[in-house]
């Protein structure tokens, strides 16, 4: 397999690894690294890699549903475009 492609499933496992365990700020508020990782694999791996990490991360967050389940998915888009153009 390419080193790209073994990245891009690296990096996916690593996205849905970060949603699965976030860090808690404040009651309520919490935070993890999955933008961090849809960007990283966007500017190093390339375009195709990005919007796959993008694809499973919103399709893990569809799947947890929750507040902002239905809403959410669109910014990975968002983001993962964002890189695109830098």
């Amino acid at each position: 397999m390419s080193s790209r492609v073994l990245a891009g499933i690296a990096l996916e496992i690593v996205t849905v690894i970060s949603m699965n365990s976030p860090a808690s700020l404040f009651q309520g508020i919490i935070f993890d690294i999955r933008l961090i990782v849809i960007n990283a694999a966007t500017l190093f791996c390339g375009p195709i890699t990005g919007v796959t990490t993008a694809i499973i991360a919103a399709a893990f967050r569809l799947y947890v549903g929750g507040i902002g389940g239905d809403v959410n998915p669109i910014r990975f888009y968002h983001w993962s475009g964002i890189s695109l153009c830098h």
